[in-house]
């Protein structure tokens, strides 16, 4: 599971005795996955959300008790959860026009960021990203499954020691079977 490499890594100055303290930002089905990870991983303790809505926040926090897990605090605006609630480190789950804003505000804070694919919305808003994780001295992270996929793993490391030569460009095509429900949230992809 993608979600258990990447969240336990988030943070480099918790000691493995310590839960790490997570927060999302943002209360759709990406939040909802991590939550259901979380609740599986003793090392990890889910503190708090923050969503614009209500009812995402609700449906969220829906999600976290159905897996036994303790009902994480719930903020409307972000801003109040970086500041109050006492964090480790936070993943960006929203719309990605809002990532760069909400990652620059907790990279700003100390907090470890885990940031939902896309990045940012252009390179400036990366570079930004990248200098303030740098400046603060936390760790930033784009949650992007597909790097763990067999075949870049694969050719990464041939790129590392050299069997290929130096890349000039790359495209690689991958595919994934999808057929969802009719009530999946996706589905209307298909229509």
């Amino acid at each position: 599971d993608v979600c258990v490499i990447v969240c336990t890594t988030i943070s480099g100055r918790i000691s493995m005795s310590q839960k790490l303290r997570l927060g999302v930002i943002g209360a759709g089905l990406k939040a909802a996955e991590y939550a259901q990870s979380w609740a599986k991983m003793p090392e990890i303790e889910f503190v708090a959300l923050a969503d614009t809505t209500e009812t995402s926040r609700k449906r969220l926090i829906d999600v976290c008790t159905a897996t036994g897990a303790p009902e994480p605090k719930s903020f409307e605006d972000y801003r109040d959860m970086l500041a109050n609630a006492g964090l480790d480190g936070v993943v960006v789950a929203t719309p990605p026009r809002t990532h760069a804003e909400i990652a620059l505000s907790a990279l700003a804070t100390g907090l470890a960021v885990l940031c939902e694919k896309p990045m940012a919305l252009n390179v400036a808003e990366c570079d930004r990203m990248i200098a303030a994780a740098r400046a603060n001295r936390v760790r930033l992270g784009v949650a992007y499954y597909r790097h763990f996929y067999p075949v870049i793993m694969r050719t990464k490391e041939l790129i590392g020691v050299g069997k290929i030569g130096r890349p000039v460009i790359a495209q690689i095509n991958a595919f994934e079977f999808f057929n969802p429900e009719p009530a999946h949230p996706r589905s209307w992809l298909l229509r």
